[in-house]
């Protein structure tokens, strides 16, 4: 198990039921806020990049596909009021018993305070506070619009 894959598992592990968006989110907001307060390491080996909706790496969703393979997360397919269909992951049983060993116990508490600040927010607000981070307000990013698509998001942008 790699240290990205624990990341994601850990989010599941503390939020009932996520979307693809409301993991994607977190990741990066965790991941830029770990970057930012610690000496500019990185939690995981995500790049993101700009597109549609959200900063996004593909890896990412390779990973929720391999772990949901390996039976560590399972999902839910619920009809929105809209009639669309929405995926909701959650750590299935086998999963919610696998300790981390990749995390640190300090990555694992900062990660924890980085929930909890984040723990009011579903996608929509987790959106808006993705296009106010600094890499995306540096590529002038507007929600839907495809300012600076698919470059790589600059952690270091003031």
């Amino acid at each position: 198990m790699n240290k990205s894959k624990e990341l994601i598992m850990h989010i599941l592990k503390n939020r009932v039921k996520c979307n693809i968006t409301e993991i994607v989110k977190l990741l990066y907001l965790i991941e830029l806020m770990y970057y930012k307060n610690n000496d500019k390491q990185r939690l995981s080996e995500y790049k993101y990049i700009r597109y549609y909706y959200w900063p996004y790496d593909r890896k990412i969703i390779e990973d929720i596909e391999n772990l949901e393979q390996e039976g560590i997360v399972s999902h839910d397919i619920i009809t929105g009021s809209t009639g669309d269909e929405i995926i909701y992951y959650q750590l299935s049983e086998q999963g919610e018993e696998i300790k981390p060993t990749e995390l640190t116990d300090d990555e694992i508490q900062i990660i924890d305070e980085y929930l909890t600040n984040l723990s009011g927010f579903r996608w929509t607000g987790l959106t808006k506070i993705a296009y106010g981070t600094k890499p995306m307000e540096a590529f002038q990013a507007t929600l839907g619009w495809t300012e600076h698509f698919r470059e790589e998001l600059n952690f270091d942008a003031e």
